[in-house]
């Protein structure tokens, strides 16, 4: 939206892209594929709810260690998660929120591609640490 991260975060507009799907599908998805982001309002959006965009928070990377070529395999998997939630919404008869849902409210399993991600974005993500985690930090007292 802004060309840029005016404030450490990213607004995606979903509905100026090629696959134009709303923020709402795409949250869902990238939640059960280990991936952080919120639905955003975008300008001209009539719904909250189902809002055009997809903000995503850039500290959290930038914490952890990411480097500018951890950054673009991000935006790889932002990228098939788009794609992935439009595959799932093109494949529902029903065009509403709660069918999207509810078609996941089983998780991942029903969808190889959305396992896939959620495998790869995990195995992707465990190579940095978490802030405030070490092995001793998880020991319980003697």
């Amino acid at each position: 939206m802004s060309d840029g991260t005016d404030n450490h975060l990213v607004l995606v507009d979903l509905k100026s892209s090629t696959q134009a799907i709303d923020g709402a599908r795409v949250e869902r998805v990238l939640e059960l594929a280990n991936i952080a982001t919120n639905k955003n309002t975008v300008p001209g959006d009539k719904s909250a709810l189902t809002p055009g965009g997809i903000r995503m928070g850039t500290p959290a990377v930038t914490t952890r260690g990411f480097t500018e070529e951890d950054c673009v395999q991000i935006v790889d998997f932002f990228d098939r998660g788009v794609t992935i939630a439009n595959n799932i919404k093109s494949g529902l008869e029903s065009k509403k929120l709660k069918d999207f849902k509810a078609a996941l409210a089983g998780g991942t399993g029903d969808f190889p591609e959305l396992e896939a991600l959620a495998n790869e974005v995990a195995e992707f993500s465990s190579t940095f640490p978490t802030i405030g985690y070490s092995e001793e930090s998880m020991r319980y007292p003697k």
